[in-house]
C-alpha cells in the first residue's frame, strides 16, 4: 500500500529534546513522561558565533532571535524533510514515518538599535535611530505607530504626521540587515504636545499677474515662525508644491494668459508653523476673480471644446 506524506506542524510546549510523531492529521503532543527517553527530536544550538560547536538546547521554544536556522546540518535519520518557517519561528516535518531528527541553529550577531531619540510637536512625532551592524550591514529601517503596519525606509529618521495633540502614542522600530535578519524591536511611548495652533480663515485676491494672500487668521499658543501655501490648480510648475513665506500681504506670480476672466478661481492650501516646530491644520481657501475685474485678455482666451462620451 502506498504511503501518504503529510505536513505536521510542531509546536513546542515543554522542553524540546524529543517528540513523538504520529501519522494521523492531528496536532503533535509531547509526551511529558517520555520526553527525554524517546529521542525523536533534538534541537542543537551553537555555543558561540562561528564556534562550530553545538549543545542540546534546554529551552521550551524555538529560537526567536539571535540564531539562524542551519539547513545543511539539520536532518532526520530516515529522510524526513525539515522545513523551518522564519516568520512564525516554527518547524514543519514532511514525513510518513516515525523518525529521529536533529534541528541545528547557528548563533548570529543581529544588528542592534543603540539609541532612539523621539521628539514631538502638537501633531508630529519624529524618531531618529542610532544602530550598529551585526554580521550583516543594516539595509532598512522599519517604523510603526500604535500597532499599525510597519513603514519601511532606508533612512534612520522618520516622522509620523497628522497626529492628535496631547495624545500618547506607542512607537515600535526595528532594523533589517543584508542577510534579511531583523533586530530586536525597540518600543517606547511619547505624547504629542498640548498647544493651540489653528488657522480659522484666510483671505486672498487676484492681481494683474499674481495672486495675493492678504491675511491669515490663526489662533496660536506661540509665535508663528513661517507660513506655507500651495496652489492646486495654477498653471505654473514652480508653485505646484508648498511655498514658504513669512510676511503678508504676499504676492505669488502666475503665468499669463490664465486666470484673467470673471469667475476664474484658484484653490490655495495654507498651514503655519510656530517657533517650536508645531504645525497647524491645513486650511483651504478659494480665490475667485470678481465680475468687476474684467480684463481685455479675456476676449482672446480660447475655451477648449467639451467632449461628451457617445451613448
Amino acid at each position: 500500500m502506498k504511503k501518504r506524506s503529510i505536513f505536521i506542524s510542531i509546536t513546542l510546549v515543554y522542553v524540546i529534546s524529543t517528540i513523538i510523531l504520529i501519522k494521523k492529521e492531528q496536532p503533535i503532543v509531547a509526551n511529558e513522561n517520555n520526553i527525554k527517553s524517546s529521542g525523536n527530536l533534538t534541537m542543537m544550538l551553537e555555543t558561540d558565533v562561528n564556534s562550530n560547536e553545538y549543545e542540546v538546547a534546554s529551552s521550551n521554544e524555538w529560537p526567536q532571535e539571535g540564531y539562524i536556522f542551519n539547513a545543511s546540518m539539520s536532518a532526520c535519520e530516515k529522510g524526513s524533510e525539515i522545513i523551518w518557517n522564519d516568520e512564525t519561528k516554527t518547524v514543519n516535518l514532511k514525513t510518513s514515518i516515525s523518525d529521529t531528527c536533529y534541528i541545528y541553529f547557528d548563533k548570529y550577531n543581529l544588528a542592534t538599535i543603540d539609541n532612539v531619540e523621539l521628539s514631538a510637536t502638537n501633531n508630529t512625532i519624529t524618531a531618529s535611530v542610532t544602530a550598529s551592524n551585526g554580521e550583516g550591514d543594516i539595509v532598512s529601517y522599519h517604523y510603526a505607530i500604535n500597532d499599525s503596519e510597519y513603514v519601511t525606509s532606508d533612512s534612520n529618521t522618520y516622522t509620523f504626521n497628522g497626529l492628535e495633540s496631547n495624545t500618547t502614542y506607542n512607537i515600535k522600530i526595528y532594523v533589517t540587515d543584508s542577510n534579511g535578519m531583523k533586530s530586536i524591536v525597540y518600543e517606547n511611548n511619547i505624547a504629542t504636545s498640548n498647544v493651540t495652533l489653528i488657522i480659522t480663515d484666510a483671505y486672498g485676491s487676484f492681481g494683474e499677474t499674481h495672486v495675493e494672500i492678504e491675511s491669515i487668521n490663526v489662533s496660536s499658543t506661540y509665535e508663528i515662525q513661517t507660513y506655507y501655501a500651495k496652489f492646486n490648480n495654477i498653471t505654473q510648475s514652480s508653485v505646484s508644491d508648498f511655498i514658504e513665506f513669512n510676511s503678508m500681504p504676499h504676492d505669488f506670480d502666475y503665468a499669463l494668459p490664465f486666470y484673467q476672466c470673471p469667475g476664474d478661481e484658484i484653490e490655495v492650501q495654507i498651514y503655519a508653523v510656530d517657533i517650536y516646530g508645531n504645525q497647524s491644520n491645513t486650511f483651504t481657501m478659494i480665490i475667485e476673480r470678481s465680475s468687476t475685474e474684467q480684463n481685455w485678455i479675456c476676449q482672446f482666451v480660447v475655451v477648449p471644446p467639451v467632449v461628451v462620451p457617445s451613448s
